[in-house]
C-alpha cells in the first residue's frame, strides 16, 4: 500500500457533484426568488441589466465548494472566473464600457483566465507548473495590452518569464531525491 493509497483510505473524498449542486441551488434560489417577488409585483432590479449577478453566484458558490465541501482547485479557478466575468458583464451591462472601446476593455479577459489559472494553481496540492505558466502568460498578454505604448514590452514579458523560470527552478529543487 504507497503514502497515496493510505492517504486517499483516511481521507474520503467530496462528492463528484458537490460544486455542481452547490452551484445550481445557489442560482435557482437566486433566480427563483427574483422571479417571485417580480410575479408579486414587488419592484426588483431588471433582469436585462443584472442578469450578470448570476454568474457572480456561480462564482461565489464555487468558491463556497472549496472552502467549505471540496478543496478542489477547480473550484478555486472556477470562482475566480465566474467574479472575474461577471464583473466584466457587469461593465457592459450598466453602461460602463461598451463595445466600440474594445482597445481599453480587451486586456481584462486573459487578465481574468490568467487569474483563474493561477487560482487553480495555487490552490493545487501537487503544483501543476503547465498551469502556472499558461497563467502567467495570459497575465503577461493583459499587461501588455494595457501597457502597450506606456510601458516596456521588455520589462513585461521579462518580469513573466523570470517568473515562470523561478517556479519551473523552485519545483526542480522542492522534489530532488
Amino acid at each position: 500500500m504507497t503514502s497515496h493509497d493510505t492517504e486517499s483510505a483516511a481521507k474520503p473524498a467530496a462528492p463528484a457533484w458537490s460544486r455542481q449542486l452547490l452551484s445550481t441551488a445557489i442560482v435557482a434560489i437566486f433566480v427563483g426568488l427574483w422571479l417571485l417577488l417580480d410575479s408579486l409585483g414587488l419592484p426588483v432590479p431588471d433582469m436585462k441589466r443584472h442578469w450578470p449577478v448570476i454568474v457572480l453566484l456561480g462564482g461565489i458558490a464555487s468558491f463556497a465548494d472549496f472552502a467549505l465541501v471540496s478543496r478542489r482547485a477547480v473550484s478555486m479557478a472556477l470562482g475566480v472566473s465566474g467574479i472575474g466575468f461577471g464583473w466584466f458583464f457587469y461593465t457592459f451591462t450598466t453602461g460602463s464600457a461598451q463595445f466600440k472601446q474594445i482597445a481599453e476593455w480587451w486586456p481584462a479577459l486573459p487578465m481574468i483566465l490568467g487569474a483563474s489559472l493561477l487560482a487553480g494553481w495555487a490552490a493545487q496540492r501537487e503544483k501543476s507548473i503547465a498551469l502556472f505558466a499558461a497563467g502567467a502568460i495570459a497575465v503577461g498578454i493583459a499587461l501588455s495590452g494595457w501597457g502597450a505604448g506606456r510601458w516596456p514590452m521588455q520589462l513585461v514579458w521579462g518580469g513573466v518569464l523570470v517568473a515562470i523560470g523561478l517556479v519551473f527552478l523552485w519545483r526542480i529543487l522542492s522534489h530532488r531525491d
